[in-house]
């Protein structure tokens, strides 16, 4: 692929040469990692339940929990990079709270005046449900922000706040006891757009290999048989400006 800081436009006066606004251009890789869910079952298992029947459905979960922790925290290493990972390193892209080892009114505040202009239209805001009811909590007990805050603010999960989309992703951060050191250490909060700054890759679509026999130490059957789902998938962010992250 291919990314751009972009492209700077300018004012000029009439007959004067242009500056060359040649935007800097690089060229994020981004390699899918294999990911596998084993699965065996004793040939009685097979003639006598319907695990055959429920299998799809407990790979297809197996997957999904697998990726969502990845690409919320992945290291990149034999797997993929999380977004948390990767903002962690840029500090242009964290925001730290104001108040060291405290979460406030103003942090979910400075996180949005923050984002550039030009990635708030499609901004989303990702955190774990527990870090979600805190600012649910700072609304309700901080009068002037309870109607500010949230849209339905009774629901379960409300649908945006500040005017963005809010999802979780629960492998985020989630203790609400917050780190007290000198150094802010808890991210706990991102806002951004997440469809121009971070890309998902995925290499297939997962199939599943099924082996008929499985075989013991000695290389005898011992009358089981396997399913073997695998799928080859990755994640990075290509555009870190268009992320802001809360560091408390």
């Amino acid at each position: 692929g291919v990314t751009s800081a972009g492209v700077t436009a300018e004012w000029t006066a009439e007959a004067a040469e242009k500056t060359d606004a040649s935007p800097t251009f690089t060229q994020p890789s981004i390699t899918p990692v294999f990911g596998d869910a084993y699965v065996q079952a004793s040939f009685e298992s097979v003639e006598d339940t319907d695990i055959t029947t429920q299998l799809p459905m407990l790979l297809a979960d197996a997957r999904d929990n697998l990726e969502s922790k990845a690409f919320a925290i992945g290291t990149g290493s034999t797997q993929p990079y999380g977004v948390v990972t990767e903002l962690g390193l840029i500090t242009a892209s964290r925001t730290a709270a104001n108040t060291n080892g405290a979460f406030g009114v103003i942090d979910v505040f400075n996180l949005d005046s923050n984002l550039p202009p030009r990635f708030r239209h499609n901004a989303s805001w990702v955190s774990s449900k527990p870090v979600q009811n805190l600012i649910r909590g700072l609304a309700a007990s901080t009068t002037p922000y309870s109607s500010t805050f949230w849209v339905a603010l009774g629901g379960g999960i409300p649908p945006e706040l500040l005017g963005y989309p809010i999802y979780e992703a629960s492998d985020m951060f989630s203790n609400t006891a917050l780190s007290t050191a000198t150094a802010s250490s808890d991210d706990i909060l991102v806002l951004g757009d997440f469809r121009r700054g971070m890309k998902i890759i995925d290499r297939v679509g997962m199939a599943v290999a099924y082996i008929p026999q499985i075989f013991g130490a000695n290389l005898r059957p011992t009358a089981q048989v396997g399913w073997m789902a695998y799928w080859r998938t990755s994640s990075r962010v290509v555009a870190p400006q268009a992320f802001q992250m809360l560091r408390v």
